[in-house]
């Protein structure tokens, strides 16, 4: 036997059973050459020479006996000392797609080898650099104890060794183990459950769509899930100080319930923000020790649809008081911090949220978006913010419409595809609802997956009186040289908008509503809310713009009506327009803690949005606007890129986004601070 063919040793050096059907091993095949050489002989395995060949093969078979099955392999070989000759090191995947019946398995096979070195011999001048694909019908039969199948034999360039053919015919018996692992993935549970080590690299390497199939598919249970995402943030909570309250109690009664294995995001774990968000037995701060431990006894509509599409909801995230800052930093809770750089800003209004995701201890978390709250800390923290058009998303029973309409909500995701899968789920108006944004004729989500058109896109480089910095300039460059390598057509221009009268009209809107706010609270609580009880930039907010005459804020709110006009004309000649989401980095924990009452309303609005000075415009339109975490700087701090579309054209935005995504993806991209570890 010797004397006809080298003998080959293909040891299993580690294997994986990941699921029922589905099966992962490496080889390291050893060719020793015990065989006779003979050019002559025209069928002979015999090379004599040795040849170490590491293997990776992996197979998946479905409960009805459907297998696809691979296998990549890399040939080394040693000088034949019978010739002086050695081959060049070779390439060879093999794939296989088939179906069992019986102990038959029938399909398609198809081979691909190629020689990646040159052959070396003495008087060799030309390389021999084979290459062969090939595919066909496949056939194989395997009955349990019967034996292994015979192996074939490959011959390529002259190069004859025994080769076991993989694929339909690799490994009989695996196979048959992986096959009667998929049958009975039914009782999957009673022969595998998940370890936490398993649970963990799921969500270090699924979004949440992905953990939302896993359950659907029997794969993990809601339970699982949730103790998994509890897991995780207690890791990194102590850095961060992300959460206003812990629900894990009242969440473990809800996860038997049917809801959460049913919708999108079934059985996925995330926290609603502390703002403006009643939910039922969770405690409402709103970042402010006004409220004190008054929990609501009812369900705002965007978290009752976040409930139907699945979700677990395990707690609330920090804010700043009424969430009038872009800095996640309060008297109640403290500063939450950065897990890029804890000595840096997580952002604001949204920072707990998009601290989480970016620390991966959730794939995505609720928040709103009053000038900036989703984008501006999905920007600082690297992550996705989008929010949508006026009136797309609910805002009752509580809020008819947030700051005369100025705010919205939805969420921080990790993924592009989670954040459009959350609008399918939670978009359209509630009962009631004053007006409401135009429903699209395709999902969301399935806008996400394709390619954009070649989009015209207008490049906003300043805004007076705040240029941006040095680093936000790069940040900006980089992703329109991205979108020009994309096929898209960048266009410097200006926007039509006079920023200093703008920003004194919102904040005569957002003073007289904090008022109102300030007022029912009084009321929930059964006494008047005292200015003491307040953080310093809320008393200069209210003591400058708290009383205003009704014909002011009228003025105020009209000319918000204007500016979406006079930017619905700009886009007529636009698709996108691109800005920088911040003028700089993310500042260090302090530097935009407005903390002295006796300075002015005007300092503070300098102070903010010198900082952030785009974002707010399409708050003031009603545009749908998004960050993409597209750079990083020299200090390894995030910079997003900040988009707007039209009116209503969420599809155009989410296009782009996804494309932008699959260009430049940014998900293994992961801060210092992390739950992935375990």
């Amino acid at each position: 036997m010797f004397r006809q063919a080298d003998l080959q040793v293909v040891p299993i050096i580690l294997d994986w059973k990941l699921a029922p059907g589905l099966g992962i091993n490496t080889q390291l095949m050893i060719q020793a050459p015990t065989g006779d050489y003979d050019k002559n002989r025209l069928v002979s395995p015999g090379t004599h020479h040795w040849t170490v060949s590491p293997l990776l093969n992996a197979t998946y078979i479905s409960p009805g006996g459907f297998e696809v099955s691979s296998s990549f392999q890399i040939d080394i070989n040693a000088r034949n000392p019978d010739t002086d000759y050695r081959s060049g090191v070779e390439y060879r995947h093999e794939f296989a797609v088939g179906q069992h019946v019986g102990d038959w398995t029938v399909g398609v096979g198809g081979y691909y080898y190629r020689q990646l070195s040159d052959d070396d011999a003495p008087g060799l001048t030309r390389g021999n650099r084979a290459r062969v694909i090939a595919a066909g019908p496949a056939v194989s039969y395997f009955k349990p104890g019967a034996g292994l199948p015979p192996h074939l034999v490959a011959r390529l360039q002259g190069v004859r060794r025994p080769q076991p053919c993989r694929g339909l015919h690799r490994g009989a018996a695996y196979r048959h183990q992986l096959l009667s692992g998929a049958r009975n993935a039914t009782t999957r549970f009673q022969s595998w459950r998940p370890s936490m080590k398993d649970l963990h690299e799921l969500f270090n390497t699924l979004d949440g769509r992905g953990l939302a199939t896993l359950l659907r598919n029997g794969e993990v249970s809601p339970g699982e899930l949730m103790e998994t995402a509890i897991a995780r943030g207690e890791q990194v909570e102590p850095s961060l100080n992300a959460v206003s309250e812990r629900l894990y109690d009242q969440a473990r009664s809800q996860a038997s319930g049917s809801s959460v294995r049913q919708g999108v995001m079934a059985g996925v774990p995330t926290l609603v923000k502390d703002m403006f968000t009643p939910m039922t037995g969770a405690r409402m701060t709103s970042g402010s020790h006004v409220l004190g431990e008054f929990r609501s006894d009812i369900d705002c509509e965007i978290v009752s649809r976040l409930r139907h599409a699945g979700c677990q909801l395990i707690g609330t995230t920090t804010t700043p008081e009424f969430g009038v800052s872009y800095s996640t930093e309060s008297q109640r809770f403290g500063a939450t911090r950065n897990p890029w750089n804890p000595q840096h800003s997580a952002g604001g209004s949204s920072g707990g949220a998009a601290a989480l995701v970016a620390a991966r201890a959730i794939p995505f978390a609720h928040g709103n978006d009053g000038g900036g709250s989703l984008r501006v800390p999905a920007s600082c923290c690297g992550v996705f913010g989008f929010k949508p058009s006026r009136g797309l998303l609910p805002s009752g029973p509580m809020v008819g419409e947030g700051w005369a309409g100025l705010s919205t909500a939805h969420a921080i995701t990790l993924s592009v595809g989670d954040s459009a899968a959350l609008l399918d789920a939670t978009a359209g108006s509630d009962l009631g609802a004053p007006y409401a944004a135009p429903m699209p004729a395709t999902p969301f989500a399935h806008a996400a997956g394709r390619d954009p058109k070649r989009l015209k896109i207008a490049l906003i480089s300043a805004i007076s009186p705040w240029p941006a910095e040095p680093e936000a300039l790069a940040a900006l460059q980089h992703t329109a040289a991205l979108l020009e390598a994309l096929g898209h057509y960048v266009v410097p221009a200006t926007l039509p908008v006079r920023l200093p009268e703008f920003l004194d009209a919102t904040f005569d809107i957002i003073g007289s509503h904090t008022q109102g706010y300030l007022d029912l609270l009084g009321k929930m609580r059964g006494f008047p809310v005292a200015m003491d009880e307040l953080e310093p930039r809320t008393r200069v907010i209210l003591r400058e713009r708290g009383q205003l005459p009704a014909t002011r804020y009228i003025s105020a709110v009209e000319s918000m009506h204007a500016l979406g006009r006079t930017m619905a004309g700009f886009f007529e000649e636009y698709d996108i327009v691109l800005t920088p989401t911040l003028n700089r980095a993310p500042p260090r924990l302090g530097e935009l803690v407005f903390d002295d009452d006796s300075r002015s309303l005007q300092d503070f609005i300098a102070l903010s949005h010198s900082y952030s000075p785009f974002t707010a415009i399409f708050n003031a339109t009603g545009q749908p606007a998004m960050s993409v975490p597209l750079y990083w700087t020299a200090d390894s701090l995030p910079l997003g890129s900040h988009f707007a579309a039209r009116f209503g054209d969420e599809l155009t935005l989410l296009s782009l986004a996804g494309q932008l995504e699959r260009a430049q993806p940014w998900a293994a991209r992961r801060p210092p601070l992390n739950a992935c570890a375990g």
